[in-house]
């Protein structure tokens, strides 16, 4: 029998747990990244998605009339 500590968190099905990081905001989201390797990897499509959505935003208002 391992010794080893198992994180619950990390035992959730990974569909489930993408379900809720989609409900986090940009914040959130970023800290659950750097919790452990494995969140990391299912935050990054995520996260790309924001900074392409925040580089588009900012865009438009730097070249839309006031």
């Amino acid at each position: 029998m391992s010794t080893e500590a198992v994180c619950v968190a990390l035992t959730v099905p990974k569909e489930i747990t993408k379900h809720v990081f989609k409900h986090l905001d940009a914040p959130d989201l970023v800290n659950a990244s750097e919790t452990c390797r494995q969140w990391s990897n299912y935050t990054q499509e995520m996260r790309e998605g924001w900074k392409e959505e925040y580089a588009e935003r900012n865009e438009e208002s730097l070249f839309s009339p006031d």
